[in-house]
């Protein structure tokens, strides 16, 4: 018996739909044809990597580990770093490099990973670029998701249009694929295109999960990465995060709170107030401050709200508490 998943959304494989087109051709006589269906390499083994094998025969009885080994994942980080320009210890090669048999089996295996049984009041959904992998299909029926494909096409620049998504959708979601350079379009991310979709799924607790199976493949300029988008906005300044913070809590808190009361305080008490002040999503403020960044609106509109600041020091015992007290002592200069 099969899974009923497998009849029930699932159709034929690609490429073996297009070999039943193409059986009945018979390429011409005089021709070598380049087969180019599956995209199988075309090229012959480089010497340099024959002679790597044939000394490593050795290990070759033994199962890798499935985190893989430690120098393999060292060279992959310290290639990264290089690739993307990333700050140093970002990328800890024993805690986030997982070598795989290939991008599809690393596509698949997210979804399995991350689909929960239920999201936002119902079924969860994976959105998908349309057109689109066979195995991110694959990976989300399987997983018991429901697909929700987004058009990339001519009039979104051959990608997705993720802000166009119903707020009901993206409450569901838990996994947004997207494949850049994207194939057959060849559309590339940009950083801001990237930074939006992130920030999209961390407001939605969703992961993003990003096919760059094809960012060798360039003349001049090489594509723009989801790691590369991520330190503008995220990793350069959870590094310093201790130092931000420490800063935030002796200038605008008056020293009064830091650390995790500092934080809860932020965001379950201020952010809210920011949002309001600034007219930007709540989402997206806290997004911000969760990883360190100090934003410039935070900084200007806590005093503006006259809820914090030199003068008006916090009086802080657990973030509740404070949140009442600075927004009585705002209620009482405002009535004065």
């Amino acid at each position: 018996m099969f899974n009923p998943r497998l009849t029930e959304t699932l159709s034929d494989y690609p490429f073996a739909r297009l070999n039943a087109l193409i059986a009945d051709l018979t390429p011409p006589a005089h021709l070598a044809p380049i087969n180019m269906s599956v995209g199988e390499p075309q090229g012959t083994l480089p010497e340099f990597a024959r002679q790597i094998l044939a000394n490593e025969t050795v290990g070759w009885s033994r199962y890798p580990p499935n985190q893989g080994v430690p120098e393999l994942n060292a060279a992959i980080v310290e290639w990264l770093n290089r690739r993307y320009r990333l700050p140093a210890g970002l990328l800890d090669p024993a805690k986030h490099v997982i070598p795989t048999a290939g991008s599809k089996e690393g596509v698949y295996v997210i979804s399995t990973i991350a689909t929960p049984q239920e999201k936002g009041g119902g079924k969860p959904v994976t959105m998908l670029p349309n057109p689109f992998y066979q195995a991110y299909l694959g990976a989300v029926v399987l997983s018991g998701a429901e697909p929700v494909f987004v058009n990339a096409d001519a009039a979104n620049g051959f990608l997705p249009d993720f802000d166009k998504i119903e707020e009901a959708i993206w409450k569901r979601t838990a996994i947004v694929y997207l494949c850049s350079p994207a194939n057959p379009q060849g559309a590339m991310a940009d950083i801001g295109y990237l930074q939006r979709l992130i920030a999209l799924c961390r407001k939605h607790d969703a992961v993003a999960a990003l096919d760059e199976c094809y960012a060798e493949i360039y003349t001049d300029t090489p594509p723009t990465g989801g790691l590369e988008a991520v330190p503008t906005k995220l990793a350069r300044q959870a590094l310093s995060l201790a130092q931000r913070r420490e800063t935030f809590a002796r200038d605008l808190m008056g020293g009064a709170v830091g650390g995790t009361r500092l934080d809860n305080l932020i965001c379950d008490g201020f952010l809210p107030l920011v949002a309001a002040e600034t007219g930007n999503d709540p989402g997206i403020v806290w997004f911000h401050w969760f990883l360190g960044d100090v934003p410039d609106q935070v900084r200007a509109a806590l005093p503006k709200l006259g809820v914090a600041g030199r003068g008006a020091p916090p009086l802080c015992h657990g973030w509740g508490q404070g949140l009442l007290g600075w927004i009585l002592e705002h209620e009482a200069r405002a009535s004065r």
